[in-house]
């Protein structure tokens, strides 16, 4: 995918690996870098000093990707979805259902 002045979200995006997902990602000519997170692992510690950089920014509706209607508002003119949020292998097993929804659904 050609990212010169593309709109990229990306779900997952103040954890560990979306942090430094959204990193190589301003190393680039992006257009703009939406950053969709509930803050359930994520930190904005994690994203803060991309923040400064004018086309990156925080999707500010909210970030959990079971309300798939704010998640679908958020996908409005992205030209790519890089998906990294997920439930921890342990929180799984102690909350079945919502691991379906969030890491398979």
């Amino acid at each position: 995918m050609n990212l010169s002045g593309a709109k990229i979200l990306v779900i997952g995006g103040a954890g560990f690996i979306g942090s430094h997902v959204v990193a190589e990602l301003l190393k680039t000519d992006v257009g703009e870098v939406v950053i969709y997170d509930n803050f359930a692992r994520g930190k904005r510690s994690h994203i803060e000093p991309y923040l400064a950089d004018p086309r990156c920014r925080l999707y500010a509706n909210g970030g959990d990707i079971r309300e798939t209607d704010i998640l679908d508002d958020a996908m409005r003119g992205i030209d790519g979805v890089i998906h990294l949020a997920a439930m921890w292998l342990l929180h799984c097993k102690d909350f079945p259902r919502t691991a379906f929804h969030v890491n398979i659904e």
